[in-house]
């Protein structure tokens, strides 16, 4: 019945025993219907970029959703830009590629082609944690079967607002605070 699995690159190189088990889970979540997604998370100045490219394969292969940030996706793919990276992913069979820019807002890449979604305009007190929490609201949209479009406007502004507030984890906002933050910012959900 697990409809989403999200796995954080970073969790892959936590240890061999952990990472087995992610992709174990993966793999049987995959089997059983069940979507995959995966934020690579993984840094190049910790990582040659081969490892960070085999650790993430097996994943990448079952995966529906990526969310990369430019450096992550053009590092995964070896690929020259962004947008090659995407047409690389998607080429792969991924259904969705969510390319995150922080303040330039966001990018979603489908077959039907790229989707650019505008930032919100907010004060930056700490990024820490905006990618992450982008990543949950653009998985709670989608879950419920939002429009692509506005499940995009969630996620940018599910990110900004996190980045308000000092912490990964003091800056996660509730529902209600988030739709009143998209109408004051006059992008609310149609």
């Amino acid at each position: 019945g697990v409809r989403y699995l999200h796995v954080m690159g970073s969790a892959l190189t936590l240890s061999d025993s952990l990472r087995e088990t992610i992709y174990r889970a993966a793999e049987h979540v995959h089997a059983h219907g069940g979507a995959i997604s995966l934020d690579p998370n993984l840094r190049a100045e910790l990582m040659p970029l081969e490892r960070i490219r085999s650790v993430c394969e097996p994943i990448v292969r079952l995966a529906s959703i990526v969310m990369p940030s430019d450096v992550e996706l053009t590092t995964l793919t070896g690929t020259a830009s962004p947008a090659e990276g995407a047409a690389t992913l998607l080429a792969r069979g991924v259904k969705l590629v969510a390319l995150k820019q922080g303040a330039l807002g966001s990018t979603l890449y489908t077959a039907d082609g790229a989707h650019t979604v505008p930032a919100y305009t907010v004060t930056e007190v700490d990024p820490t944690g905006a990618g992450d929490c982008y990543d949950a609201a653009l998985l709670v949209a989608l879950s419920e079967d939002w429009p692509l479009a506005s499940a995009g406007l969630f996620a940018n502004a599910v990110g900004a607002l996190s980045t308000t507030r000092m912490g990964p984890m003091e800056g996660a906002f509730s529902r209600p605070e988030v739709l009143a933050f998209m109408a004051s910012q006059g992008r609310p959900l149609p």
